[in-house]
């Protein structure tokens, strides 16, 4: 298990930037600081098949790198304003569960900023309990959320989910993955997410772009969408590391491992990475990785 001790006596080199910034430790990365701690020193599932390969030594050592640079580097976006980040703490819990559903919604094809301006809007406007938002048009949501991405269509959804959870749940969210995917807009990434931030249950790991783009150039899977990705990463990686591995790889993926320009003589893992020592002599196809990722958002979105 990683200490803070160990933490400590790392020595991971890092290029400096002229625009790193220093800043306080608040509540929530004090709190992202002991998910980190308490998760399992193993990696691997005891009865995955993989566990005495070369592939799983490989693995290990990727994951346990990149786990112990976050560690010391939680400075991405999402340690600050992720969903886990964005709801009213003194807040009934059932409005804090619908903030952070609403965070989440909001987030896809989104960048963390953007979705923090957007809920704080929502806030300063009386406008983020599910009898609140209901009381407003789609127009008006539409105003307070823009410019997250496809405002249009998330306001919708955002009304249609206003409408169920007042009907079905008192107002309340699903407390399972199954109702939460039926409700309009969201899919398997946030449903899990969810599960996990909301209700405190870990049922399966959130994957978005970050984790299946990472995943990938790493070798740790060959899939095609995300929930294939999903499902093979459960497959070998042990339960006590679901809830890590999101935060985990998407704050790797918005610093380091970034879809176009990755900064890979940065990375601590770029001595066994398949995507450095396949691509490290030629350019990034910007056009074609912008859309790749645009596609793969979308699949997350659900009527």
């Amino acid at each position: 298990m990683l200490t803070r001790k160990r933490k400590k006596s790392m020595k991971i080199e890092k290029a400096e930037s002229d625009d790193h910034t220093t800043f306080h430790k608040s509540d929530e990365i004090i709190a992202i600081e002991d998910l980190y701690i308490t998760s399992s020193s193993s990696v691997c599932s005891s009865s995955c098949k993989k566990n005495n390969s070369e592939f799983m030594k490989q693995f290990k050592m990727e994951y346990n790198l990149i786990k112990e640079y976050r560690m010391a580097n939680l400075n991405a976006p999402v340690d600050t304003m992720g969903c886990a980040s964005l709801s009213d703490k003194d807040a009934d819990e059932k409005v804090q569960r619908f903030q952070i559903l609403v965070s989440l919604m909001l987030s896809s094809q989104t960048k963390d900023e953007i979705t923090a301006k957007a809920i704080k809007k929502l806030k300063d406007n009386n406008a983020l309990s599910v009898s609140q938002m209901d009381e407003l048009s789609e127009q008006e949501i539409q105003n307070l959320i823009y410019p997250v991405g496809f405002y249009k269509r998330k306001a919708t959804y955002l009304k249609k989910v206003c409408k169920i959870l007042k009907e079905k749940y008192d107002s309340d969210i699903p407390n399972d993955v199954k109702g939460l995917q039926s409700l309009p807009g969201v899919g398997p990434k946030m449903a899990y997410l969810c599960m996990s931030t909301a209700w405190k249950q870990v049922e399966g790991i959130g994957v978005d772009t970050h984790v299946h783009r990472i995943s990938n150039r790493l070798g740790w899977v060959h899939t095609e969408t995300p929930e294939q990705t999903r499902k093979e990463l459960e497959s070998f990686l042990e339960r006590d590391e679901w809830d890590v591995i999101n935060h985990m790889l998407v704050g790797f993926g918005q610093t380091i491992c970034k879809p176009i320009g990755p900064k890979c003589l940065d990375c601590i893992v770029n001595k066994t990475c398949q995507y450095y020592h396949s691509n490290k002599d030629k350019k990034s196809p910007k056009k074609k990785v912008k859309k790749e990722e645009e596609d793969l958002n979308s699949q997350d979105d659900q009527e």
